[in-house]
């Protein structure tokens, strides 16, 4: 986007009127005047991501065997995670620097994070019994890791998965927001953890699956965002923990809020799979939902439609003063 704050000077055009002269008409001269030159710039956003714990760069995050990890020079990966087998856990950590070559860059909001398959390889059955996790320094407390997004691989394969803080804070611009902030100039470590389903069974040995990570960053300037989050009451905290394959680390044991994104309204409680499983305490700063705050809101689970995420949804619950329709991950 186009700086707003770079000032255009304009000249003042002069008019000038000649003498009057018996039987003549009036005679106008004019002249006009000009600025120097102007001048407009773009803002530039500069978002580079490496590997990190120490680790030689560039490589990937994740590889079995430390040739896999090595570096374009040769060196080799420090930690290579070995074969996988149901129930293992693995973490990594991406450095993801707001900086430019030449020039400033922009603070920006990490949004969202995908997958995928990388060049030369091809997909397995093997991405729907990963489950990925992302967190991000809290900001109050960067040595405090907070869950922002989670989700199956397949998930992520699919399309950019939102990534929010389940609480609100004061933005660099002092706007109440919850999303992920990274200033210009700065650094920040992204925390992925893989998990494979403890109960995937034989169907799943020797498969491989072989993707690239992305994260979005967007502007902050002139694109203050909504934010939508909610309190989970203790009934639907027991149904996620519940999930095949979660084991506590990927419960909602430690805190009972959750980011919330705001998708296209759906009905979703007139689908024939659909089965509430709790209720929601909205909060938000979307003016269009914002009279729903404090209001207990129906979520619901409807593994064909929504196979891998909780509908939050007010439909069928009587008169509202706005409908609105919201997911985050199981």
């Amino acid at each position: 986007m186009i700086s707003r704050k770079k000032v255009l000077t304009l000249g003042v055009g002069s008019l000038t009127v000649a003498g009057l002269f018996a039987g003549t008409t009036f005679a106008l001269f004019s002249a006009s005047a000009k600025t120097a030159t102007d001048t407009f710039t773009a803002s530039q956003l500069c978002l580079t991501g490496q590997r990190d714990l120490g680790e030689p760069v560039p490589g990937p995050m994740f590889y079995v065997t430390a040739q896999q990890g090595a570096t374009p020079s040769g060196q080799l990966g420090t930690f290579p995670t070995g074969v996988w087998a149901p129930g293992d856990l693995v973490a990594r950590e991406l450095n993801i620097t707001n900086a430019c070559a030449t020039g400033s860059s922009m603070n920006a909001w990490l949004t969202s994070a995908w997958a995928t398959v990388s060049t030369g390889t091809m997909p397995s059955s093997l991405a729907d019994q990963l489950v990925v996790q992302i967190l991000a320094p809290q900001p109050t407390d960067p040595t405090n890791y907070v869950l922002v997004a989670q989700g199956p691989l397949d998930e992520f394969l699919a399309g950019p998965v939102a990534m929010r803080f389940p609480f609100t804070y004061t933005g660099p611009s002092g706007a109440t927001v919850n999303q992920v902030s990274l200033v210009k100039g700065g650094t920040m470590d992204l925390e992925f953890r893989v998990a494979f389903n403890h109960a995937a069974g034989n169907t799943y040995q020797g498969k491989t699956e072989v993707v690239d990570f992305h994260v979005m960053g967007v502007q902050q300037r002139n694109n203050t965002p909504y934010y939508s989050i909610g309190t989970l009451n203790q009934a639907l905290m027991a149904t996620t923990m519940a999930q095949p394959g979660s084991d506590g680390s990927f419960g909602y044991t430690n805190a009972q809020a959750v980011g919330l994104e705001h998708v296209a309204n759906q009905s979703v409680e007139t689908y024939a799979d659909a089965t509430n499983v709790g209720t929601i305490t909205i909060e938000t700063n979307n003016p269009a939902y914002s009279c729903l705050n404090g209001t207990a809101v129906n979520v619901w689970t409807a593994p064909t439609e929504d196979p891998y995420e909780y509908v939050v949804h007010n439909g069928g619950q009587g008169t509202q003063c706005a409908y609105g329709t919201w997911v985050f991950g199981q």
